[in-house]
């Protein structure tokens, strides 16, 4: 626990040097950290192991099973005899993260783009409009909340397209086309307010 003769400097050292052991699957030198980190203070290690599950994973396996095994964890806090049991599962959390988890940092680093963004920097706007102008809207991402009305066969083709889609889903989508092409004249009455797409 963090008290009397608590070193600062290694203390953060720490929480850095298990962020980068499992950015780099360097899982075993990731949970002796761990260990070291737990003893210190749980809830600074469940902290970090929530922002690294956001920062460096940014997949649903990742937060989940953080945030899943956390909650195990306050369940059994107060518990002497589960001490143990304590440290077993952030062991299992630094490991998933470390190695069930592919990394991906494009939500972190879009984040600062952003923001240097909005401090003015001129290399900041250039590579966001690399991805297209904010109002430059494309026919694809306008859909019948925006002023132009209900249209199915627009929405249908283009507007509820997805990429990385399960075949179920596309399969469903020819389903529900062939239920609005013969209800047609029924589909106008619905507003935003009953469908929201």
């Amino acid at each position: 626990m963090i008290g009397k003769g608590f070193n600062k400097d290694r203390f953060f050292k720490l929480l850095s040097a298990l962020q980068k052991s499992i950015r780099r699957r360097l899982t075993e030198r990731a949970m002796i950290i761990g260990v070291e980190l737990f003893k210190m203070s749980p809830a600074v290690l469940w902290s970090r192991l929530r922002v690294i599950s956001n920062e460096d994973v940014e997949s649903p396996l990742g937060i989940i099973c953080v945030e899943a095994l956390h909650n195990q964890d306050l369940d059994i806090r107060k518990d002497p005899k589960k001490q143990g049991d304590r440290m077993r599962l952030a062991m299992v959390a630094i490991k998933i993260l470390s190695e069930d988890c592919t990394k991906d940092r494009r939500g972190d680093m879009m984040l600062h783009i952003l923001q240097q963004a909005e401090e003015d920097s001129q290399v900041a706007r250039e590579i966001l409009e690399s991805f297209g102008k904010l109002d430059d809207f494309k026919a694809h991402e306008l859909g019948d909340h925006a002023g132009k009305g209900m249209n199915w066969e627009h929405f249908l083709s283009e507007g509820s397209k997805c990429e990385n889609e399960v075949p179920e889903s596309r399969a469903f989508r020819e389903l529900w086309s062939k239920v609005l092409r013969k209800g047609q004249s029924n589909i106008e009455k619905y507003t935003d307010a009953d469908i929201l797409v």
